[in-house]
């Protein structure tokens, strides 16, 4: 065959694959498409152009639902924001509905259950309204009977597609007390009986500024930004009585000031006491109506001002962890051990005594994020950090960081006593004397004794395997 014949061959070739992509595959997508759209009801309605829906719900209630500010809200039978998803769902219902099948003769309407006691929701946009009636299900197959006003035909639609409309009256009710965006937040004020606290944001931190002023905890307040944002709803007290509700005394208050674009606004969550029901609790926000919430989300709430205090002991990058000094003493006794450990090439090696298999990974991973339980006093006399063995301290530890950051000291950290379920600790600068958690002894050595007991390798041969894999152990440890 000569090369011109194989030319045109391939041409003839290429411009049949054209013809069968375009016009085969993607014009029949395009067919299908169009198929589909020929069969919605409302083809030239799209649901964000709904301005208004009206239902009656499965509770035989008459709602209306209208676009205030671009949110939705129930205007009838009461005044509630409206559930954005379950709104948007009816909408997205009735503008996509698609007929299966026409009756184009139909027999009286209340043969398919189109008469006056059907299911009727109305929407508009502009000087445009619509309705529809939801009938009953076809005797054969899974579709659903349905009209629509000004059309004398009846439709049989597929019923999953209409089950959004069969909504309650509570279901189409906004659960969310507060609605907030928490990268706004600057301020936030908590009382509870007896006491409270006042934030505002400083930078990325948060700072306390009543009734002291420091750095405040930023787990605690994150931890509560994220609750107050995922907060719901177990239901709804309209025409709530505030004094029988424990409203007007309340339990509990929390303010947010958000700020956006120079203006600022408050909003307020006010916890009263408990409902009828007893597993859920009064609250109100900015709408007439109040909710009941879950009590155990009110118990979770902090309430007290240590929680609100900053307790992170260290708070440091794993990954840039070289070096540390570990300043042991026994208890009771005068005699002392310094190991000091370095990472190179991904091995941990410590001296003079070599440590377990991953003890020095884990040490530093604990200790990456050490954060106190409680604070146990503000200030302590010379004779009371004796005492609980702080002065001098049973474990002093020093983590370092690597060239990189010329070798900075990264954290520094007291150890004292265990006693009743707490480690007490101390950090250098700092006055206050912290309380952690016993377990934290576990990836830690406290003392002399414990570190001998415990983060000692027992056998120089195991010892040896674990540095020749050294990834596996104490490699991936610094930030694991």
């Amino acid at each position: 065959m000569n090369p011109r014949t194989t030319g045109i061959l391939a041409l003839v070739a290429l411009l049949l694959g054209a013809f069968v992509y375009f016009y085969e595959i993607r014009g029949g997508e395009r067919r299908e498409e169009a198929a589909a759209e020929a069969k919605r009801l409302f083809a030239d309605v799209e649901s964000p152009a709904i301005e208004w829906l009206e239902l009656r719900t499965s509770d035989e209630r008459d709602a209306r639902l209208e676009r205030v500010d671009g949110a939705w809200r129930l205007v009838e039978p009461l005044s509630f924001p409206a559930d954005p998803l379950a709104a948007d769902g009816v909408a997205d219902a009735l503008t996509g509905l698609t007929s299966d099948g026409v009756i184009e003769d139909p027999r009286e309407l209340e043969i398919y259950g189109l008469g006056d006691d059907a299911q009727r929701l109305r929407f508009g946009r502009g000087e445009e309204h619509f309705a529809v009636r939801v009938g009953r299900p076809t005797p054969v197959g899974s579709s659903t009977y349905v009209g629509v006003e000004g059309r004398d035909v009846v439709y049989t639609v597929e019923t999953f597609s209409i089950k959004s409309l069969d909504r309650s009256l509570d279901a189409l009710r906004e659960g969310r007390p507060l609605r907030f965006d928490r990268d706004s937040v600057d301020r936030i004020e908590v009382r509870w009986r007896g006491d409270g606290v006042v934030l505002e944001r400083d930078g990325e931190r948060w700072q306390l500024r009543e009734p002291r002023e420091e750095r405040a905890d930023d787990v605690t307040v994150d931890t509560l930004l994220s609750d107050l944002t995922f907060l719901d709803a177990e239901g709804f007290l309209d025409d709530p009585d505030p004094e029988a509700l424990g409203l007007e005394d309340p339990d509990y208050t929390i303010t947010l000031r958000t700020t956006s674009e120079g203006a600022s606004e408050d909003h307020t969550l006010v916890f009263g006491g408990p409902t009828e029901e007893g597993a859920t609790r009064a609250l109100r926000a900015s709408e007439a109506s109040a909710y009941a919430i879950d009590e155990q989300r009110y118990l979770d709430l902090p309430r007290e001002l240590v929680a609100f205090r900053y307790k992170q002991l260290a708070d440091y990058p794993g990954s840039e962890v070289s070096r540390f000094e570990l300043l042991l003493r026994e208890e009771d006794s005068d005699e002392t051990m310094l190991v000091t450990g370095e990472l190179r090439d991904g091995q941990w090696s410590t001296a003079p005594e070599r440590m377990a298999p991953g003890a020095p990974a884990r040490m530093v991973s604990s200790l990456s994020s050490l954060r106190a339980k409680d604070i146990i006093v503000d200030q302590m006399g010379a004779a009371e950090r004796k005492a609980l063995k702080l002065e001098p301290a049973n474990a002093e530890l020093r983590i370092y960081a690597g060239e990189a950051r010329g070798g900075e000291l990264l954290a520094e950290i007291r150890l004292g006593t265990i006693a009743a379920g707490v480690l007490y600790a101390q950090v250098p600068g700092r006055e206050a004397v912290y309380g952690l958690e016993s377990d934290s002894a576990q990836d830690v050595p406290v003392s002399l004794e414990a570190f001998r007991n415990r983060f000692v390798s027992k056998d120089d041969e195991e010892d040896a395997d674990s540095e020749s894999d050294g990834a596996g152990d104490t490699g991936a440890s610094p930030g694991s």
